[in-house]
């Protein structure tokens, strides 16, 4: 048997002194400060750049397993990232919004408002810079309902009976606004929640990210409650978007990347992403990290752009949900798959309500594939999205009949 190294040794002796440090902190009540972005309430123009460079730290973590790199730091106490983002403002006049690491990628990315054209030229050419690309916002895809249009909840919970497991094996990532996880049809939910857009909208009021999460992992506390169709999975709503004013689900780069890191760290089964944008170079990175792991992403559809302009790209293991009336002609694609368009779900303050959209249609679909995973525990990825279509083609010809 090989003896252990004196590196090895070394490293280990440097993990152990790193957690007893953070273990101290703990007991003496120390609150860690939170690494990344403050994610703070502040608006940033539509027309700010995002500079995206090399993680100064990946080398250095490379070299070195120890407590160093590990240890969650903000900002000001990092003087690595705080030096590469600073040389390069200082260089050409820029001015910082906000910064933040992605670690999946080894890249640091930060936002500045947008200067000249000449200026950013020469930023753009410069060896330190990966690359440049807008600062791009996003919406869900949802919209309002009468409430004559339907008087149940996900149209397809019922179908296929025999699939009883509701998603017990599976995880299930949700990017959305917030979710009213004291709701008490989510009560004995495996519901986790993160906020990765910090104070903007009013979260105790955001009715979207509770209607989604309600219509896979809700389960009814009286008889009349709301029972969702995959209420065993394990369920975790990240927050990379929020409620404007106007009452519609914004996102956009920042947040939405931050949601999509904490994805890949979940190495979730399938990703719900009721939402749709223009293509962004930095998320397009993310999702492909996540798509090698297998996961499979069903997204709102958007028929405003062309499957390569916009997010999620058609992709292999993306599908695409496309919310549908009962009686409506449409029929399936490759990508596109259709769902009721209208469902009875959650909304905050422990109420329900009618909810529509391609982004209602999404989590139906998101069910559907967590029962089916469970029900065929060696399928691939490909096998899923093929029984999915096949669940919905015996469905829609039993609703013609």
């Amino acid at each position: 048997m090989k003896q252990p190294s004196n590196t090895f040794g070394f490293r280990r002796w440097q993990h152990r002194i790193a957690t007893l440090v953070v273990a101290t902190l703990w007991l003496a009540g120390c609150a860690l400060p939170q690494q990344g972005p403050s994610i703070a309430n502040q608006s940033i123009s539509s027309d700010a750049v995002v500079v995206v460079v090399d993680d100064p730290r990946q080398s250095l973590r490379r070299m070195n397993a120890g407590p160093g790199y590990g240890l969650p730091t903000n900002y000001g106490e990092d003087p690595l990232l705080e030096r590469q983002s600073r040389e390069i403002a200082e260089d050409y006049s820029l001015s910082i919004i906000e910064q933040w690491p992605l670690r999946s990628l080894g890249v640091h990315c930060f936002v500045i408002e947008r200067p000249s054209d000449a200026v950013l030229a020469k930023v753009t050419s410069d060896a330190r810079v990966k690359w440049l690309q807008p600062f791009n916002e996003f919406e869900l895809q949802s919209a309002p309902t009468p409430v004559s249009n339907t008087s149940t909840g996900c149209a397809l919970c019922d179908f296929k009976a025999e699939y009883q497991s509701a998603g017990r094996s599976v995880t299930i990532a949700v990017i959305d606004t917030a979710v009213d996880a004291d709701h008490p049809d989510l009560q004995r939910s495996q519901l986790v929640t993160r906020n990765f857009a910090g104070r903007r909208g009013n979260p105790e009021e955001e009715d979207h990210g509770t209607a989604v999460v309600g219509l896979i992992s809700a389960i009814p506390s009286t008889e009349k409650g709301l029972s969702g169709a995959a209420h065993e999975a394990r369920v975790h709503l990240l927050r990379g978007c929020w409620q404007a004013d106007n009452g519609r689900g914004r996102c956009n780069t920042l947040t939405l990347a931050l949601a999509l890191e904490a994805a890949i760290e979940l190495d979730p089964d399938i990703l719900n992403l009721s939402l749709t944008g223009r293509r962004d170079r930095i998320l397009d990175e993310l999702m492909s990290v996540l798509l090698q792991k297998d996961t499979l992403v069903v997204a709102a559809h958007d028929e405003t752009r062309q499957p390569n302009a916009r997010f999620p790209a058609m992709q292999e293991g993306v599908v695409y949900a496309y919310g549908v009336e009962r009686d409506a002609a449409l029929e399936p694609t490759n990508d596109v798959l259709l769902a009721p368009r209208h469902a009875l779900s959650l909304t905050p303050m422990g109420g329900y309500d009618i909810v529509s959209g391609h982004s209602i249609a999404t989590p139906q679909l998101v069910a559907m594939a967590a029962r089916l995973m469970d029900h065929h525990d060696d399928a691939t990825r490909s096998d899923t999205i093929m029984n999915l279509k096949d669940w919905l083609a015996e469905y829609y010809e039993q609703q013609d009949q």
